[in-house]
């Protein structure tokens, strides 16, 4: 009987040890990650906004930025984003991606696109 109740004592603190160990090992979940956004006018002006709470709340900010009438949000991340302009399109586009370098190539849409604004959060 001793025995028996010995056994089941170490069996109670091996998993009592071991759940604690897994807990304490848990991988636990990032509420830090922000929203950004890039807004651009026809003309060239640029709002950038970066580690908002929401998505809308990062495009708000960008359009304030801009300050212009005719501005327009080009992308919206969690990561990085990006903008560029073509001379020869005559447009602005954006992209984003994980970090600069992805969000900068998906921005270049076009052979001659150059990079005028790039943020990440």
């Amino acid at each position: 009987m001793r025995k028996i109740i010995t056994a089941l004592a170490v069996g109670t603190a091996l998993t009592a040890l071991l759940g604690t160990t897994a807990a304490a090992t848990a991988p636990t979940a990032r509420a830090d990650v922000g929203w950004g956004a890039i807004a651009v006018s026809s003309g060239g002006n640029i709002g950038n906004a970066w580690d908002y709470n929401d998505k809308y709340a990062a495009e708000n900010a960008a359009l304030g930025q801009c300050g212009w009438g005719d501005c327009k949000v080009l992308t919206s991340f969690t990561g990085c984003g990006a903008v560029a302009n073509s001379w020869s399109a005559g447009l602005y586009t954006g992209g984003y991606g994980p970090n600069r370098g992805s969000a900068e190539n998906a921005a270049r849409q076009y052979s001659d696109s150059y990079i005028v604004s790039s943020i990440c959060n």
